[in-house]
């Protein structure tokens, strides 16, 4: 069950393994809109759940807060660029 948010996208299908369902996440991280996804994070396994939507439910949380995280990083991350000086170069 993949979904967008944000500049990810975001699978968070559950694992159907003897009945229980177990919540897993990978995130894809786009270096821009439109374009393929360059980076991923993994969640591993977030616990084992009754039903599917359960799991699913899980994951899709664990990833919207991951997702927040690292783009909060990679916004930290970033130079700051500062304004041009509009009085020219110095005499």
């Amino acid at each position: 069950m993949q979904f967008d948010y944000k500049e990810f996208l975001i699978d968070a299908s559950p694992l159907d393994e003897g009945g229980r369902y177990y919540g897993r996440a990978k995130i894809y991280r786009r270096a821009s809109a439109g374009v393929e996804a360059v980076e991923v994070k993994y969640s591993g396994d977030l616990g084992d759940y009754p039903s599917h939507a359960a799991a699913f439910e899980a994951a899709q949380r664990w990833a919207i807060s991951a997702s927040i995280s690292w783009a909060r990083r990679l916004k930290a991350s970033r130079p700051i660029s500062r304004p041009k000086s509009r009085n020219g170069p110095p005499s």
